[in-house]
Formats: structure tokens, sequence, C-alpha cells
């Protein structure tokens, strides 16, 4: 791979943030213990969480996940975050290979895929442990590998890997795998007025390819899950996502107000050069712009269209507007409007390194790498100042590159202070203060109050109970039962009658949560 360092050096910036932090609570630590309990169990097609059925997620990723625990004996952040790392990479590197042929120099590839890996939300999807990274990949392929046998240029493979990477693409995060390339790849021979020759693409073979893998899942999950599993595979985490969620239900509208912050701070020259491209019939009769136009379009849409919505589900089409932005550039005239759209973000960055020292009554709280937040802001602010100089004299793509990077290296100084956040971000700390106050006083129940703690049980090593309401924590200290409590500070802020009750069995505080021991029979002991 031609200036492979282009692709590694990056990457490495946002390395910190899987070797630093901790698992964040919600979706993370749920998925180490599904993988957990899947290896207990046996299971590979039907995963449970906490004895639930959990069909919310096809088992490629929980796969690698489970390989990774089985090889290493622990879930390693460093490994799992191979699975958005990896992905990111050959994202890149497909679509400099499609825009810009083999070889391509460092200039000319360079600028994109720093604006691509700088996105809120692209950034976001390679930092953070979840599937639509490696699905956004396989749909990546998939595209790619219908556009090389649209321009008749594919090999002998491409005809069997585009069925493979749209199956992939399922079988990574679920039906927007097939929705998005099979719409697009439709919507775009529509355009084009070839329709009759769908059938290229989508025919017998293709159809046919997918139906066999997905047919052998679908048995395989049958004979592991039975039939209630099966059902809301297919049904409830579909077609009822599809049409009336009942998870993360938003209007049709969402999209439009949220992409601009999803897309930051590269929202407002994409905006403008998509414009450039529909106003000129110059860029218009370029395929390749048509053609991820129809990408970016038709998937805005139908995710739009589609009931359950939150702003990283629409992470695939992030590698097309980008780079169509950039194709775009490359064809018009570079003129005000182009610049503002650069030399806008590039000036809020400018400000962040003064603004810090009107911010430090929040910096405290960081002891000891305070100096590298300091660092971060400098070198952002200098880069992103580097940009406006840049953008005014007309070299956009330098321009969106300086500042770029400098996002990219504030973020790598800035990142070593995350053990410092921690406590806030994840509960790994929590438990293992939890766990430490358990033996030391031979208690051997653990519960936790209003929070999502059930997956706590990665660190512990055993069930909690889940207490939901204040009369049952009543009832449990009244029971004299000895437990290990977990219990949130918003609920202790919230609820006055909480600090009365538990005041007395107070232990520790880490971040948020604070941990308190009920019914403690070993009174004489130390904490």
């Amino acid at each position: 791979m031609k200036n492979w360092y282009l692709y590694i050096l990056p990457i490495l910036m946002l390395l910190p943030v899987f070797l630093l932090r901790d698992y964040t609570v919600d979706n993370e630590l749920r998925y180490l213990s599904i993988a957990d309990e899947a290896l207990r169990d046996g299971s590979l097609f039907a995963f449970h969480n906490h004895g639930a059925a959990y069909a919310d997620k096809p088992p490629l990723y929980f796969w690698f996940m489970m390989a990774f625990r089985s090889l290493t004996g622990t879930h390693c952040m460093a490994l799992i975050g191979l699975l958005t790392i990896v992905p990111a990479i050959v994202i890149m590197y497909i679509m400099n290979l499609w825009c810009f042929g083999r070889g391509a120099a460092a200039t000319r590839i360079a600028p994109p895929m720093l604006a691509l890996l700088t996105c809120v939300m692209f950034a976001g999807g390679t930092v953070v442990l979840r599937m639509d990274m490696l699905m956004t990949m396989f749909i990546v392929l998939a595209l790619y590998s219908f556009w090389k046998i649209y321009t008749k240029k594919e090999s002998k493979a491409d005809r069997f890997l585009l069925p493979v990477w749209i199956f992939l693409a399922v079988f990574s995060k679920g039906a927007v795998g097939i929705l998005m390339p099979v719409t697009v790849i439709v919507a775009f021979l529509v355009l084009e007025r070839k329709t009759g020759t769908t059938g290229r693409y989508l025919g017998w073979r293709t159809w046919g390819i997918i139906a066999a893998l997905a047919a052998a899942w679908f048995a395989a999950v049958y004979m592991e899950g039975g039939s209630s599993y099966l059902d809301n595979l297919l049904f409830k985490q579909t077609v009822g996502r599809g049409v009336n969620s009942f998870h993360h239900k938003e209007p049709v509208w969402y999209y439009l107000k949220t992409i601009w912050y999803s897309a930051a701070p590269w929202s407002l020259f994409v905006a403008v050069m998509f414009v450039k491209i529909a106003s000129s019939c110059d860029m218009r009769r370029d395929p390749l712009l048509r053609f991820f136009m129809t990408t970016v379009v038709t998937t805005f849409v139908i995710m739009s269209l589609v009931s359950s919505k939150i702003d990283i589900y629409l992470l695939p089409i992030y590698p097309f507007f980008i780079y169509a932005a950039f194709l775009a550039v490359d064809r018009c005239r570079i003129d005000g409007w182009i610049k503002t759209s650069v030399i806008i973000p590039s000036a809020v960055f400018s400000c962040v390194f003064p603004a810090l020292f009107f911010c430090r009554d929040l910096l405290p709280v960081i002891p000891g790498n305070i100096h590298l937040i300091y660092i971060g802001g400098a070198v952002l602010s200098l880069m992103a100042a580097g940009g406006i100089v840049m953008a005014v004299k007309g070299h956009v793509r330098a321009a969106i590159a300086s500042t770029a990077a400098g996002m990219l290296l504030c973020i790598f100084c800035s990142s070593f202070t995350l053990p410092c956040f921690n406590p806030y971000i994840g509960v790994s700390q929590l438990a293992a203060k939890g766990v430490e106050t358990a033996e030391s006083r031979d208690v051997t129940h653990y519960a936790y109050y209003k929070f999502r703690g059930d997956n706590m049980d990665v660190f512990i090593g055993k069930e909690l109970t889940t207490i939901d309401e204040f009369d049952d924590l009543v009832k449990l200290e009244e029971s004299g039962t000895p437990t290990l409590l977990f219990v949130r500070g918003r609920e202790l802020r919230r609820e006055e009658e909480l600090g009365e009750l538990l005041e007395k069995s107070f232990v520790d505080k880490i971040g948020d949560y604070s941990i308190y021991l009920l019914n403690d029979t070993n009174a004489s002991k130390n904490l």
C-alpha cells in the first residue's frame, strides 16, 4: 500500500483513547456481558443478556469479541478497538482507490482522509465500540464492487463479492446492510435510465448467494434459539424498528436537524460543495459524482423514513459526502463561499487555546496532566490559524488538512488525561472497589439502584440484584441481608429520603457513584 503511513499516523492519534479509557455503561459494557454469557452458554447465534433474548444485533461482532476473550482470557479494549480501527482504515483506502486511483500523491489523498476522520460522527464511530463501522466497511466494499461491475472494470471475483459484502453488512448490524446498497444501486440505475440492466448487478446470482447465506444463518438461529428468537430477529428488530419503533423513535425530519453537528466541523464545506455539484452542469456529467450524490441522498431519505433513528445510523454516508465534496473541489473555481466554509470552523478552533484560560476553573479536576490539554489546545489553535491563512489564499485542501491534523493532535495530547475521567465514563473502578469492600466484609450479595448496573457482572463475576423502587430498597435494608449497594449520584440528588436511608451505610464515592454496605454483620472490621 503506497503512502501507508498516511493511514496509520491519523489512527495512531486516536489509539490512546482505546488504551486509556474505560468501557461505557450503556452499550460497550452490555456487549461484553453478552459475549461472556454466550461463552458460558456455548451460544453462537442466539444471544442473551442476563437470560433475556438479545436479538438486536447479528453475531459477527460478538464472534470477534468472544474470540478475543477466549484468546486473552479477558476483555482487551485495544483488541476490540481493532473492530472499528481496521474498518476505518479499509474505508479510507477503498475511497482513495476509488476516487484517485492507485499511486495517488500524498497531497491528494491526505485532505479527504483527514476530513473524514475528524467528522464528529466518523471519529465517534472509530473510537466507540459499536458494529456500525464494521457494517459501513462492508457497505463501501459492496458499492465499490458494484461500481467496478457498472464501469466494466470488475474482476471475476467482484460478481460474487457483491452479494457477500451485502450479506456481511447485514451480518454485522442488520437490515440497513442490505437496505442501503440495494436501494442506492436501484436509484442510481433509475437516474441513469438503465433499469434494464438491474439484473446484471441484482440478478439471480446476487440474490441466490444472499438467500443461501441468510438461510444458513436463520436455520442456525432457529436450532439454537427457537422460533421465538427467530421471530424477534426477523420481525421485531427489523419491521418493528422500521415501521413503528419501540426504541429511538424520532420524527421524519430528525436527521435534517442533527446532520449539521454530526458532520461538524466540515458540514458547511460539504453543504457548499453539494450546492456547487447540483448547480454545475460540468460536475453533473461526472458519473462518479452522480453515484456518490445518489448514495448520500437516497440513504438520507430512506433512513429518515425508518422510524428508529440515532445519529450513528447515518454513518455509511459520511465517506461518500466527504469524498464527493473533495472531488468537486478539484473541478470548480475556489470562490468566497468555499473559502468561508473552511475559514469558519478553522477560526473557531483557532480560539481553543485562549479559551482554555477562561475555562481554567473547570480543569483542576485533572491532577498532574492538565498541561497536556493546554499543549493540545495550543497545537490545534496554531494549525487552525494556519488553515485560515491557507483558505484565504485559496488552498482549500491544505487548509482542511492543517485544521484536521491539529484536531487529531489535540485529541492525542488530551487523551492522556482520560484516566482522570474514567470514574465518570465507566464503572470498572467502581466495581473493583465494591469487590474489595465486599470481600473484606464477607459480603456476597451485590445490588444497584436505578441505573444500568446489571452488566457490572463483567467485572464482579456474579449477578447483581436490580432495585428500581425506593420501597424495594427499604425492604432490602429491613431484611437484614448483607448487601454491597451501588447508587448513582443523580438518584441521591433527586431523592432526599434515599440519602437519609443510606447515610450510615456509606463506604466510598467513585466518580458520580457511591458505594454502600447494608446490614454489615462485621462492623468491627475496618473498611
